[in-house]
Parts: C-alpha cells; sequence; structure tokens
C-alpha cells in the first residue's frame, strides 16, 4: 500500500529519476501471504541503505529495507507480524 501522496512521489521523481517507475513496480507486485498469520501485508527483502532505496521504502509498504545481508532471514517479509519467510 501507499504511504505516500502523489505529490511527494513527483517530488522524489524529481530528486531521482525514474523512482516513481520503481515505486509503482514494488507496489503492484504480488507477493505470497505470510505463511505464518496469513497476512496479506507483506513486503519483499532488500539490503542497502541510499537515498534512493530510503525513498522507496518510505513509500511503499511491499519494500522492507535491510543494512545488511546478515539481517535478511527470507526473501519476503511480514509487516504484521514482523518475521521474515520464504
Amino acid at each position: 500500500m501507499l504511504k505516500v501522496s502523489h505529490s511527494e512521489i513527483q517530488q522524489m521523481e524529481r530528486e531521482y529519476r525514474g523512482i516513481a517507475d520503481t515505486i509503482l513496480y514494488f507496489e503492484n507486485m504480488t507477493i505470497p501471504r505470510c505463511p505464518f498469520c496469513g497476512s496479506s501485508d507483506t513486503a519483499i527483502s532488500q539490503v542497502g541503505i541510499i537515498g534512493r532505496t530510503l525513498r522507496i521504502v518510505h513509500a511503499t509498504t511491499k519494500f522492507h529495507l535491510c543494512a545488511s545481508a546478515s539481517q535478511v532471514h527470507g526473501k519476503y517479509f511480514c509487516n504484521k507480524g514482523r518475521h521474515y519467510y520464504d
């Protein structure tokens, strides 16, 4: 689910050309439900911290950011249950 307004995405686009398409790519992803709690409030796990990725994680709940690969314990992340899964 988008967490920011259209005008915020336009501002991000001025700073990072192409980021609006990236946000929409993640927003439109079909991500499997959490196998533990059944929640559909899930995200794909990504590693890295740079300005662009910080903006993406700020904009959509379907993108979960980790500072290092050692923090990622699965391909997906359940926002409701706060755990990783594959």
